[in-house]
């Protein structure tokens, strides 16, 4: 149960795929199932035995992806279960479409994802994305004509932004289209899930998932954003390119705007951020945020940093740049100080994290000394981060490379953090129950 609440405050916020209601029914269903079978109840096995389909099989890729969070990475248990229910969706690809297989394998998505295997977790995505599109998820008349109830309807309308948020995060990470660009998704979608969420928050169902969420429209705009920020990254070189960088400053200014326009509550304050032991919803959505702003605003001015003539001929975009980058590293320290986030979901942080020390990394590199002069506190920042969670991502591991380059630019101007006390902030490895469970039915 505390991994199903693992999911509800972390991946099933920014994800609402599943209710935790019925993921705990079902918790207590298996249960039930073992006990029946340890006592060797043949009929109430049958009866109970057709309760395991894909409200079972969505358990346990969401139990596979909380105990992989909990673990800070791979761990046995989780790929266990993650097998347990591959093995009866191997067919998924051929049969008919309909939400619960989408769903499923976004959630298969997301176990890879949150091992850091992106490229696969956006392949599965992409997959996910053409369902909707060949269901008619992306068209208003079709979703209503198609799910005329109104519980399945914002079923179907959560599951269809969820993947959409996912493939953008995938994909503009990788420089990769986007399978349902945003011509193609009917805009009034946003407002048909803000007033049914009101309906469905007035019925029986869990108010946990039913409450408005302005955390998920917020993203939902940001995902516009990440949309044009792609087009303006993917179309570098055409045409005149001081227009094009005169789009990129406007779109900075649209990024700026978005997040002025959260929900105070929902913002990133430095001087706000309170000493956590344990992970808070708030601030988990506070971060998520923020990270997304940083992200975009790091992307957006990264390939002008990555030569020497475009830092030299624009100083103050380069100011500009680099300030962006030193405010994501320092917001990113004071999150890690002050509460466990960074560490525990460190996929939730990785892309603002390397999209801020690349930036920082690239205009010491090409812009001089200077740069350098400017930059030593943030730079052990980035190199504390980035050590911190490397042993979790490759893709770290090579970043960290990249920025232990530095020493050898300028052997006597940069301090790095000595790496066994980097090493010491990594929690213990805690065992779950479900061993217990597995012994007591190894089927599951």
């Amino acid at each position: 149960m505390a991994l199903v609440d693992q999911w509800s405050s972390g991946p099933g916020l920014l994800y609402p795929l599943v209710d935790p209601q019925k993921m705990l029914d079902k918790i207590h269903s298996i249960f039930t199932f073992a006990e029946h079978a340890r006592k060797g109840d043949i009929q109430r096995l049958c009866s109970t035995q057709m309760r395991f389909n894909h409200e079972t099989n969505k358990l346990k890729l969401v139990l596979a992806i909380s105990r992989t969070l909990e673990a800070g990475g791979w761990n046995h248990e989780a790929q266990r279960l993650f097998q347990s229910a591959t093995e009866t969706l191997n067919g998924l690809i051929w049969n008919s479409n309909g939400i619960n297989n989408i769903e499923i394998l976004i959630l298969l998505a997301l176990y890879h994802y949150y091992l850091d295997e992106e490229v696969l977790a956006g392949r599965i995505t992409t997959l996910a994305a053409r369902l909707c599109i060949e269901m008619g998820l992306h068209r208003r008349t079709v979703l209503e004509a198609k799910f005329p109830d109104i519980d399945e309807r914002l079923d179907a309308l959560r599951t269809f932004w969820s993947v959409l948020m996912l493939e953008r995060s995938t994909s503009i990470s990788q420089g990769i289209p986007f399978m349902i660009p945003d011509p193609h998704a009917d805009p009034s979608l946003i407002s048909l899930l803000g007033h049914m969420s009101s309906q469905a928050a007035l019925s029986t169902r869990s108010p946990l998932r039913d409450k408005p969420s302005s955390a998920l429209f917020a993203l939902l705009e940001w995902s516009k954003l990440a949309g044009r920020a792609w087009h303006a990254l993917n179309t570098a070189g055409e045409g005149d390119s001081e227009m094009r960088l005169d789009d990129l400053d406007y779109l900075d200014y649209q990024v700026v705007q978005w997040y002025e326009e959260v929900p105070e509550d929902l913002r990133m304050n430095p001087s706000g951020l309170k000493q956590r032991d344990e992970q808070h919803d708030s601030t988990c959505i506070q971060g998520v945020l923020y990270c997304q702003k940083a992200q975009l605003r790091n992307l957006i001015y990264q390939p002008m940093l990555e030569l020497t003539a475009p830092i030299t001929r624009n100083g103050t975009r380069t100011l500009r740049a680099v300030e962006i980058a030193k405010e994501t590293l320092h917001m990113l320290a004071d999150l890690n100080d002050k509460s466990p986030l960074v560490r525990t979901h460190p996929i939730l942080f990785k892309q603002s994290l390397v999209a801020a020390s690349r930036n920082l990394l690239s205009a010491v590199a090409n812009g001089g000394s200077a740069f350098l002069e400017n930059s030593k506190v943030e730079i052990r920042i980035a190199l504390r981060l980035v050590g911190l969670l490397k042993m979790r991502s490759t893709f770290l591991t090579q970043l960290w490379q990249q920025l232990q380059g530095l020493q050898e630019m300028y052997p006597t101007r940069v301090d790095f953090p000595d790496n066994k006390a980097l090493f010491s902030e990594y929690d213990d490895y805690r065992s779950s129950g479900f061993e217990d469970l597995f012994q007591l039915h190894p089927c599951v």
